[in-house]
């Protein structure tokens, strides 16, 4: 069953009202912003894991490196 609004639209082949089609525009604004925070907000985590992952691998770099010069002055090397 039709209600009166859409029955008496100036264009009848259009299912929508006025006022549908605002609401439905005004909740698609509304998913589009959530959605564009959630991925400002994985963006940022997911650049903090990166950051974080970098560090571990400069950290493991680092030892790496101190313990052949360990090795080395343990052998008699410089």
């Amino acid at each position: 069953m039709l209600d009166a609004c859409t029955m008496k639209n100036d264009n009848d082949n259009e299912p929508f009202s006025f006022v549908s089609l605002a609401a439905l525009t005004a909740n698609v604004v509304r998913y589009l912003e959530i959605e564009k925070k959630e991925t400002a907000h994985h963006e940022s985590s997911s650049n903090d894991e990166e950051k974080h992952a970098l560090e571990r691998l400069e950290f493991v770099n680092r030892r790496l490196r101190e313990l052949e010069r360990f090795e080395d002055r343990a052998r008699g090397r410089k």
